[in-house]
């Protein structure tokens, strides 16, 4: 029973490390606060960028999914007020 819990204790501190990060270009890191402009400078414009509403039927835009490849990596911002609130990567 001990490893069990140990196990999924590790495996949750795992998976919490690829959801609270941050990405570093050219000497200068991009995290939450990062300004997009910041963000474009460094890395171009997003492969692809998605709009997420705050209600199913669209009744008002509440942040966005900007998505780049970085050095065989995938990395997701969430950005909302011209500000990025979160960074998520992952490997596929």
């Amino acid at each position: 029973m001990k490893r069990v819990v140990l196990g999924f204790l590790l495996g949750s501190l795992l998976v919490a490390s690829a959801h609270a990060s941050s990405l570093r270009i050219q000497g200068e890191l991009i995290r939450a606060g990062t300004p997009v402009t910041t963000m474009i400078r460094l890395l171009g414009p997003p492969e692809h960028r998605s709009v997420v509403y705050a209600c199913p039927n669209g009744c008002a835009p509440d942040h966005e999914i900007w998505l780049y490849r970085v050095n065989n990596l995938n990395y997701q911002f969430r950005v909302r007020g011209g500000k990025v609130e979160n960074v998520q990567w992952s490997r596929f």
